[in-house]
């Protein structure tokens, strides 16, 4: 969930529950900032992971403007290939337990239809490896680069997948609610 309140603040928040047979897993994420005309300027994240009855957290403050939360990335990458949509690559460094990586995010095809609950829309795919972890994002422009889907897959193999079940616009035209 996206929210901006007063003086081009915004805080977004991604709550995800898991459950199988042997294990159950909640996590919650939230990057808290400021936007404006150049994006978003995370200030503040926290992670928060539950498995196993095992709690792990994560908080942190930024001290570098130029510097990502794993989500506020995602946020950062749907406004700048709003601005420049031809732009194949996307580069951000992003820090997550206190390891800033650099991230790269490239445009992998750019007329994709990906079929949800919610209709078929037409996408642009982008991809990002990481540490054997890689991950594809189906943006769709008609819902201002709303990630519809995206797929992680771990030493080659699919992990995770999210797909767009709900969409409610707010406010900002950066802003949505998915389950």
């Amino acid at each position: 969930q996206l929210d901006y309140t007063k003086n081009n603040a915004y805080t977004l928040k991604q709550k995800s529950k898991m459950k199988a047979i042997f294990f159950s897993d909640k996590t919650l994420t939230a990057s808290h900032g400021t936007f404006n005309t150049n994006g978003y300027k995370p200030k503040t994240f926290l992670f928060n992971e539950k498995r196993k009855g095992i709690s792990l957290q994560h908080a942190f403050t930024k001290k570098s403007s130029k510097q990502f939360d794993p989500i506020s990335s995602i946020l950062q990458l749907r406004y700048d290939i709003s601005k420049n949509p031809q732009q194949k690559q996307f580069k951000y460094t992003v820090t997550f337990n206190q390891k800033p990586k650099t991230k790269v995010f490239e445009v992998l095809t750019r007329h994709n239809k990906i079929y949800t609950p919610l209709g078929i829309f037409d996408t642009i795919e982008i991809g990002n490896l990481t540490n054997n972890i890689e991950t594809h994002y189906w943006l769709a422009p008609r819902l201002n680069y709303l990630p519809v889907k995206t797929l992680t897959l771990k030493n080659d193999k699919p992990a995770i997948t999210h797909v767009i079940t709900s969409y409610k616009p707010l406010k900002s035209a950066y802003c949505a609610i998915t389950n």
